[in-house]
């Protein structure tokens, strides 16, 4: 379900050899799709006891991460796996169940979960401070995030890259990060995050479109001929 053969370059990325556990999803399907798709949440959460990465300059330096569940909370690809084995049961995986039904709604993966042939990661490389909410970005945030991303995007090479949360797309635009990744001839954009109101909800700064019709024509844009 999941290509581990990019992994040997991921691990090459600094930050992950803090955390490894931070590694993107990439599915099975990723390599041979028609439309190779990185999607961007936002960060994760850990259990409201749980402090240690509070302090962005120790979590960047490196935490010794403790030997509790708080690490499973934080594994981008066990949580895609088990959102994938239990069709995104549960209030946090909304993200995921909105995207999925937008993707297949695009006709993306070609009936089969959509999930299983894209990339996905977090924008931010530090969990949010407050469980369940979103990240106070500091300026180490913003750096690393936006060094991580370009990274990964070298090493995975996709064809598309949409940031689904306009916090991790406000990061990006002030590191001056889009317009390198546009470089490369992807297709680079955002959507309003797929959890929220905003992605049923229209609004006129968009056109009168809801997140989701926007999401749908990123995916048209990046599959149209050049």
């Amino acid at each position: 379900m999941h290509d581990s053969h990019f992994d040997d370059l991921l691990l090459q990325v600094e930050h992950y050899s803090c955390y490894p556990n931070l590694l993107p999803w990439v599915g099975g399907g990723y390599s041979a799709s028609p439309l190779k798709l990185l999607i961007l949440g936002e960060s994760h959460y850990l259990p409201e006891e749980v402090t240690y990465h509070h302090d962005p300059e120790a979590w960047y330096a490196g935490v010794d991460l403790p030997a509790d569940n708080s690490v499973a909370w934080m594994w981008t690809r066990g949580v895609v796996a088990k959102g994938l084995e239990t069709n995104w049961q549960g209030k946090s995986k909304t993200i995921f169940r909105r995207l999925s039904v937008s993707l297949a709604e695009a006709g993306f993966s070609n009936g089969a979960a959509p999930f299983a042939s894209l990339a996905y990661m977090n924008y931010f490389q530090r969990p949010a401070e407050v469980t369940g909410d979103s990240i106070r970005v500091s300026d180490l945030d913003r750096k690393v995030s936006a060094k991580v991303l370009e990274e990964v995007a070298q090493v995975l090479q996709p064809h598309a890259i949409v940031f689904c949360t306009k916090l991790a797309w406000n990061a990006a635009v002030s590191q001056e990060l889009i317009e390198s990744l546009r470089a490369a001839g992807r297709v680079v954009d955002h959507t309003p995050h797929p959890a929220s109101a905003w992605w049923y909800r229209t609004a006129r700064k968009r056109q009168g479109r809801n997140g989701h019709e926007v999401f749908l024509d990123i995916l048209r844009a990046a599959t149209q001929p050049e």
